[in-house]
């Protein structure tokens, strides 16, 4: 599955969260709790993979990432920045990838700018919270239609990806993450 989500995918949407993972067997003192990380891997609609890692680095991204070429989605944490310039070492892959930007980050600015009563976030809240909106409709619509082979997100696009993208491309696959609620500019992340 792995093997196939960066072969095929157009875009592949990632985050990690960390957790505190239990020492083994005590032969001894007790010993602290380690940190852990989960990334998960949303490749289109077709896979959703996890991966388990005792660390958050750019090495490690680098790995999960090893020969996919296409669009991430990605937060601002800056391990994820290498996967968008090249990094000289041995293990860089020489795949382009394309950062796709989050809805759901960008708003978060705006909503701390708002309560600085600032004019400018509140509008662009407003329009943020209207993109969302159209991408929850446009998510509703497509959950009744039933999919056919032609539509399926693994066959677009159907020319190589070496082509350049189009800006829309990238706003819709950006604005898909942020479909939470019926009104998700109104609360904070």
């Amino acid at each position: 599955m792995r093997a196939d989500a960066l072969a095929h995918a157009f875009c592949i949407a990632t985050d990690a969260t960390g957790f505190a993972v239990q020492p083994g067997a005590r032969d001894g003192p007790r010993k602290p709790c380690r940190k852990g990380h989960y990334f998960v891997q949303f490749a289109d609609r077709d896979h959703i993979l996890f991966e388990f890692s005792a660390k958050h680095t750019s090495q490690v991204v680098r790995a999960l990432f090893r020969g996919f070429e296409g669009y991430v989605q990605a937060d601002a944490a800056s391990v994820y920045d290498a996967l968008f310039r090249p990094s000289g070492e041995e293990d860089d892959d020489g795949k382009e990838r394309r950062e796709v930007g989050c809805w759901s980050h960008a708003r978060r600015k705006y909503w701390e700018a708002a309560f600085a009563k600032e004019p400018v976030a509140r509008e662009a809240l407003l329009r943020i919270g209207k993109v969302f909106a159209l991408d929850a409709s446009s998510a509703a619509s497509d959950a009744r239609r039933p999919r056919s082979p032609s539509s399926d997100a693994s066959t677009w696009p159907p020319s190589s990806r070496s082509s350049s993208p189009s800006p829309s491309a990238s706003t819709s696959a950006s604005a898909t993450s942020g479909a939470r609620s019926a009104a998700p500019w109104a609360t904070p992340c």
